[in-house]
């Protein structure tokens, strides 16, 4: 369904700042969030620093401590990292820069991030300071360089293909799709 351009809509972008954190300010902030008439919480946050192996843990850290209520918190869960999705959205390299094409940057990562399971690069931060280098732009996860690759991002794309190639940015744009509908 397409949002209500008549509609109001609210959102708080929270930021915990520290992956290990999102399930505690969730906890901290639930009953306060409901009371208001929020009806979506989500909580986003990287595996990266903790290994791989803990995406299990991770998860069922997640379900067993999430609160219980009128409102059911969704986990999204980048692994390793959210850069993971921009890497995905392989079509916001040229939108960047001419020089980030996809032969060059599939020949610099050495896979295709159109193809790629994104979510087997262990540490997609580098990947992506790797092929914005080529086009001498570099990439850290300041403010400035994380807005500058939103902006160019393709967001038809992440919801009619990558969300299916993604389980947790699925699991995203679902409780997005409840919340504009």
């Amino acid at each position: 369904t397409r949002p209500d351009p008549s509609k109001e809509y609210y959102v708080i972008i929270y930021d915990s700042s520290n992956d290990s954190r999102v399930l505690s300010d969730i906890r901290d902030h639930y009953a306060n969030l409901v009371s208001q008439g929020f009806r979506e919480i989500i909580g986003i946050r990287d595996v990266y620093p903790q290994p791989r192996a803990d995406e299990a843990t991770i998860r069922a850290d997640f379900a067993r401590f999430v609160p219980a209520g009128p409102v059911t918190p969704q986990l999204a869960l980048a692994v390793m990292e959210v850069e993971a999705w921009f890497i995905g959205e392989h079509t916001h390299f040229p939108r960047l820069h001419p020089a980030l094409t996809l032969a060059a940057v599939t020949g610099a990562l050495g896979y295709d991030p159109g193809t790629h399971d994104v979510q087997l690069i262990p540490h997609p931060a580098d990947d992506l300071r790797t092929a914005y280098n080529l086009a001498a732009l570099g990439y850290n996860k300041s403010r400035g360089h994380v807005q500058r690759t939103v902006q160019h991002l393709d967001y038809t794309s992440y919801y009619f293909s990558l969300r299916a190639r993604i389980p947790d940015l699925g699991t995203l744009v679902a409780s997005i799709d409840r919340f504009l509908s």
